[in-house]
Parts: C-alpha cells; sequence; structure tokens
C-alpha cells in the first residue's frame, strides 16, 4: 500500500496470512457476487480506506452509516450518522457516533488519529513517541487539542524525560500521526 511505500516497516510485525486462507479469498469472492453483494479493492489502499472513503461518501448523501470491525482504528470514522461498533473487552461490543466517543474519551474521533500519532501501534508497526502510551496520548491531546498542539507547547509539559522524547521523536510522531490516518478520498 502507500503506507509501505512510505515506511518500510509498516506493519513488519504481522504474521503473514496463512496460505490456508489466501487460497479460500477467490471462493468467496465468487459466492460474494452469486450473492450480488459487491467487492470493493483498490491497488495501494487498505480496506480501511476504502471503507472511510465509502462512510464519508455515504454520509455525505445523508445515509446513516454502521461499520462492523474489530479494528479500533475505525473509531476515527465515528461521527453523527456514522457508527462504528467494535469489541470493547472480550465479550462486549460498543457502538460509538461522535457524541458518545466524545463522552468516553473526552477526545473527538478525528482527534483519535493524533493519540495514535503519539502512542504509535504496534499491530501496525507505527512507531509514536517512546515512552508514551495511551493514557498519557488521551492526556495530551485533551489538554492541547492536537499533535501540533502538543508539539508547539512543550515547554508547558511536565516531565523531563517526555519533554525529550517529544522533542527528539517531534517529526516520527507527525509521520505516525499520518500512517494512522484513513484515507477518506
Amino acid at each position: 500500500t502507500f503506507r509501505h511505500k512510505e515506511y518500510e516497516d509498516y506493519k513488519a510485525g504481522r504474521k503473514k496470512m496463512p496460505p490456508e486462507l489466501g487460497e479460500q479469498f477467490p471462493i468467496i469472492k465468487e459466492v460474494l457476487n452469486l450473492l450480488s453483494v459487491n467487492i470493493y479493492e483498490i491497488d495501494g489502499f487498505e480496506a480501511d480506506d476504502i471503507i472511510g472513503t465509502l462512510a464519508q461518501f455515504a454520509e455525505k448523501n445523508g445515509i446513516e452509516v454502521f461499520i462492523v470491525t474489530g479494528d479500533r482504528d475505525a473509531l476515527q470514522l465515528a461521527s453523527d450518522n456514522i457508527k462504528v461498533i467494535t469489541k470493547k473487552g472480550v465479550s462486549e461490543t460498543a457502538i460509538y457516533n461522535k457524541e458518545s466517543f466524545i463522552e468516553e474519551f473526552g477526545i473527538t474521533p478525528t482527534q483519535y488519529i493524533d493519540v495514535k500519532g503519539l502512542m504509535g501501534d504496534k499491530s501496525d508497526n507505527i512507531p509514536g513517541v517512546p515512552g508514551v502510551g495511551e493514557k498519557t496520548a488521551f492526556k495530551l491531546i485533551a489538554t492541547y487539542g492536537s499533535m501540533e498542539g502538543v508539539l508547539s507547547n512543550i515547554n508547558e509539559i511536565s516531565g523531563k524525560k517526555l519533554k525529550e522524547n517529544l522533542e527528539t521523536y517531534s517529526e516520527q510522531a507527525i509521520f505516525s500521526k499520518k500512517l494512522a490516518t484513513i484515507m477518506t478520498e
């Protein structure tokens, strides 16, 4: 994908797809075709990007959207008319729209991209800023509004090591935010 072209180590730690699963895709596509279910694939883009693009297109055309996924990255797409249904814990699910996301996390869904940029994402091998975990990332974004707000207010942030890491890895944080952003165009 375009993310792999920009960052060679993107998703580098992931296990390869088992060959048995890959062999099933042509059969699954054939069955979906027979059931008149549309299949969308675009070279260079991930499923998240296609889902994000279709969801925003539908929303702009007055259609209520439900995205059902185990991938929490999709939470950045939550809005008034886009609901993201995802896992919460082991056996529970949660439905997030913009309002419920803000209520639970104290930031907007689009600010979640800034959180991911700061803390990184192990499953996608997005580096973030060393020493910044989820709790710290949420607190920083809630306080300063964005990645750029955090980086332009480093002097106000307490904690010597946190300040050092934010200064040292500021470009990596901005790049990580770019990698974590679902393309919607």
